[in-house]
């Protein structure tokens, strides 16, 4: 880590024992005080689950298999709760119940009765201890969320003691997140916390008033966290997805017991939704940035369906920091923003200047997205800016990262360079839509500055890319010529490089649907490299990537084009 560094290393470490401090001091303050909440006399409403059920896991659940997170345990007639040896993401998926939703689509005696067995075991066996993956505040908030939804199952037919018991766990979790969420930490976490609290307001029969703090928290944290353009201020597309399925039943869960919906709640709404058509790339996922990763596709055409006004998405999204370029059917979503500051910044990625580009139905180019599923984020490979197609200068990221394990060199925890000192200009031209953009993310290190410029044109068919490394003043390379540049290209799986064309410095690739692209480049001989692909619904894939390599000094600017053939 360099020696400039230490200064911001040591920040966030004093900010991090202070945000301890008062998390420990307000719950001692609030036990002393006996600052609780009321047990529930009853639910009143059921909110909508939005997510898309699968009646066949509730069979596998009948069988002791248990498959979460993409981990498969078999329970051999033990409560799921008392398995010590499952993964941390297994136990999460577990604790946090959205699995319910598969038992209320059976509509099965069975299943309800199942469904009640299992969240008995978890009432009984460690409803109350904190320390636990089941108190994670995320992991509680989410898990109150769930219950409240699918609250019409788990109360059929039940006797008082299990009922009463019920309502008395509900009471626990609107007592541990009033404790909590005031020092959550800041972003998704806060957030959920007090979209908890509200739902509790609304479907708890004798909470309405004394929750009323919640609603009005709640809204004013859309109010900061959904930026005006739509965006989440993770730059995260896919905690759009997140809170609008939320959100929405939510909101009408509001009408339905008539009460107002919080003003927040319906401005977060009315921005998120058109933002949720910015994203999505050809084949109807949501790009690749920040921590976005597989899309639930069911899920995505369910919320747009909310979306009254269904009317072309915006072009350029100057708070999220992202551009979008349609001409046809090609489309091109491009990331020009800092990364986010603190907190916000522990999954964010130093991709800036990438991009993804889909032409019709197929993905051509994309970033290596994130893992669904993530176990250990010591070596966070996805996020480092050789992850993206974009420029990497001396195999060094454009951010820099806390790195907060023992082995140096790793990418994790908060982002120590949010500024990039990102420009960006763009330009329709003709039939072509060109996009200039530059960042100084290397200036410090190596005093480098260097600008992409990206053209689409022929009718989405054609995407041309100059990439240009200068000094900071725009002027020449003096310095530099042993700074090495490596300009990566990630094909999507289903993309196959098909041949190479020596003489023309060029590969030929076939899409799935046995279309042909030419990728080329006059001042770099490209080469074909193994990649990874991390946001594939089966897990984990081998791809393919492209790659451009030489020296800034001696080659301070290339250009490259991929066209249909």
């Amino acid at each position: 880590m360099a020696l400039l560094d230490k200064p911001k290393l040591i920040s966030i470490s004093a900010g991090r024992k202070y945000q301890s401090f008062r998390r420990a001091l307000r719950r001692g303050v609030t036990a002393l005080t006996g600052f609780s909440a009321s047990v529930p006399d009853q639910i009143s409403i059921a909110p909508t689950d939005l997510r898309t059920p699968d009646t066949q896991i509730v069979q596998e659940f009948y069988q002791g298999r248990y498959v979460l997170a993409g981990h498969t345990v078999f329970t051999e007639g033990k409560s799921p709760f008392s398995i010590e040896h499952a993964s941390t993401a297994w136990m999460r998926e577990l604790h946090r119940f959205g699995w319910l939703r598969h038992f209320s689509a059976s509509k099965e005696g069975l299943a309800i009765n199942n469904a009640q067995a299992t969240l008995n075991d978890w009432l009984e066996g460690l409803s109350m201890r904190h320390e636990t993956v089941a108190w994670d505040i995320e992991i509680a908030s989410e898990r109150l969320i769930y219950w409240l939804c699918h609250s019409d199952i788990l109360v059929t037919g039940v006797n008082h003691e299990y009922y009463r018991m019920l309502m008395r766990a509900l009471g626990a979790h609107v007592r541990f997140l009033k404790r909590h969420a005031p020092t959550a930490p800041s972003g998704m976490q806060q957030l959920l916390s007090y979209l908890a609290l509200s739902y509790a307001s609304i479907c708890h029969s004798n909470q309405l008033n004394s929750l009323k703090f919640a609603r009005e928290k709640l809204s004013s944290e859309l109010d900061w966290q959904i930026l005006t353009d739509g965006g989440h201020i993770s730059r995260n597309p896919q905690a759009i997805v997140k809170l609008l399925a939320l959100l929405l039943p939510f909101k009408q869960a509001c009408v339905a017991v008539g009460v107002e919906p919080p003003a927040g709640v319906i401005t977060a709404i009315e921005r998120m939704l058109p933002a949720l058509r910015f994203f999505r790339l050809g084949d109807g996922n949501l790009a690749r940035f920040n921590g976005g990763g597989v899309t639930e596709s069911d899920l995505l055409v369910t919320l747009l369906r909310y979306d009254e006004m269904r009317g072309e998405p915006i072009q350029y999204a100057p708070k999220s920091g992202y551009q979008r370029m349609t001409l046809g059917s090609g489309i091109v979503i491009l990331d020009v923003g800092d990364a986010p500051k603190g907190e916000l910044s522990s999954e964010a990625h130093a991709g800036c200047l990438a991009f993804e580009f889909s032409q019709g139905q197929s993905c051509i180019l994309i970033n290596c997205g994130t893992p669904s599923i993530i176990e250990d984020d010591a070596v966070a490979v996805w996020r480092s800016t050789a992850a993206h197609n974009a420029s990497v200068l001396n195999e060094t990221s454009s951010c820099r990262f806390e790195n907060r394990s023992d082995s140096p060199g790793k990418i994790n925890g908060q982002i120590l360079t949010p500024k990039l000192g990102v420009e960006t200009e763009r330009n329709e031209i003709g039939h072509a839509v060109q996009i200039t953009s530059a960042h100084v993310g290397y200036n410090r290190d190596f005093g480098v500055r260097h600008q992409r410029t990206l053209t689409l044109e022929e009718n989405g068919t054609k995407l041309s890319g100059n990439d240009w490394f200068t000094a900071p003043d725009k002027g020449d390379l003096r310095y530099a010529i042993k700074d090495k540049v490596k300009i990566h290209f990630h094909l999507h799986p289903d993309i196959h490089v098909a041949n190479e064309l020596p003489e023309e410095n060029a590969f030929i690739l076939v899409a799935g649907n046995s279309e042909q692209w030419k990728f080329s480049c006059k001042e770099a001989k490209p080469s074909s490299e193994e990649s990874i692909f991390f946001s594939h619904l089966s897990g984990t894939r081998k791809t393919t990537q492209i790659t451009l390599s030489f020296e800034a000094g001696k080659v301070p600017e290339v250009s490259w084009v991929l066209e249909k053939i």
